[in-house]
């Protein structure tokens, strides 16, 4: 399985619950990022072969390369004492 950043997760899901590509613009206001924020990780999405860039006109759109489930959230993480530690929700 592949390990998503939390934004990589964000985009994914979002893709996956409207069920419509979307711009890059939609992505970014509807995660609350920056647009070129959106684009960097769109582009990496897209070089890892989890979501497609659609040309209509002269927009680009983007939608999940195949039917996905989306990605559960990760869980919280805090520094104690030099170690990483998972925090339940």
């Amino acid at each position: 399985m592949t390990n998503f950043t939390s934004t990589e997760r964000k985009i994914i899901n979002l893709l996956y619950t409207v069920e419509l590509p979307l711009s890059t613009s939609e992505i970014a206001q509807g995660i609350r990022i920056s647009w070129k924020t959106a684009n960097l990780y769109l582009k990496k999405l897209e070089k890892g072969g989890h979501v497609i860039a659609i040309i209509e006109g002269a927009a680009m759109k983007w939608r999940l390369r195949e039917e996905r489930e989306p990605i559960p959230p990760m869980r919280k993480e805090r520094r104690e004492k030099g170690h990483w530690k998972k925090i339940k929700r």
